[in-house]
């Protein structure tokens, strides 16, 4: 039982921190990202939108595998396709 108490904190944390990045809020708790950019106020609102969508991410699939619909290598695929598609959207766009 104190097993799904914990998963149920850790689920509510993350949906928290995705929302309060996809508002813009909190982006000093992404790493790297200390002082922001202030002459550029629009690359910090997608930084925060990019990290909310991938702990959005995140939560659904440990739901899922909570649930018992993904296996362990089922989530360590999603989680490597999910990597490299933003690592390559990350290098294109710089």
């Amino acid at each position: 039982m104190a097993e799904l108490g914990l998963f149920v904190g850790v689920i509510l944390a993350l949906v928290v921190m995705s929302v309060q990045f996809m508002r813009g809020k909190w982006l000093r708790m992404i790493a790297g990202n200390r002082k922001g950019d202030p002459e550029n106020p629009q690359a910090q609102r997608r930084l925060g939108k990019v990290v909310g969508g991938a702990c959005l991410f995140a939560t659904f699939v440990l739901v899922l595998f909570q649930m018992g619909l993904l296996s362990t290598p089922v989530m360590y695929v999603t989680a490597a396709l999910a990597c490299l598609r933003y690592g390559s959207r990350h290098q294109s766009a710089g």
